[in-house]
């Protein structure tokens, strides 16, 4: 693997399987059919795929999730950082940048459960 400016090798492992994850491909789904979602980290509490039935990316029998406003904002680092050789390399700028987020809404979702009771936390089912 190429060198990761300012990202641990770790996070973006962590980022890299979860991505390829039912989990991530219902973030999408919540993220497509829910309006309301938009600004809001979305926390899947439950989903059920079709993915036993036919293997379509955005299909889901069901997606239950939290939503909770985005209180901390992701530290990017500059795109400088990411210039290999003389080349900007945007493929691993663009995986860094959403290894951040993801870690950064990870962070900023757990925060906001603990300091709210689960009752008044927003769910929805999908």
């Amino acid at each position: 693997m190429k060198s990761l400016p300012n990202i641990s090798k770790e996070l973006f492992r962590k980022y890299i399987e979860y991505a390829s994850s039912d989990e991530a491909l219902a973030v999408l789904f919540v993220k497509k059919e829910l309006k309301k979602s938009a600004g809001h980290w979305i926390d899947i509490v439950d989903y059920e795929s079709y993915h036993d039935i036919c293997y379509e990316d955005l299909e889901f029998k069901s997606v239950v999730c939290g939503l909770f406003k985005r209180a901390i904002k992701p530290n990017y680092p500059p795109k400088n950082h990411f210039v290999v050789n003389g080349k900007f390399d945007e493929d691993i700028y663009y995986k860094s940048i959403r290894a951040i987020t993801w870690e950064t809404a990870q962070k900023d979702i757990r925060q906001q459960k603990t300091r709210v009771s689960r009752e008044s936390i927003m769910k929805y089912e999908v």
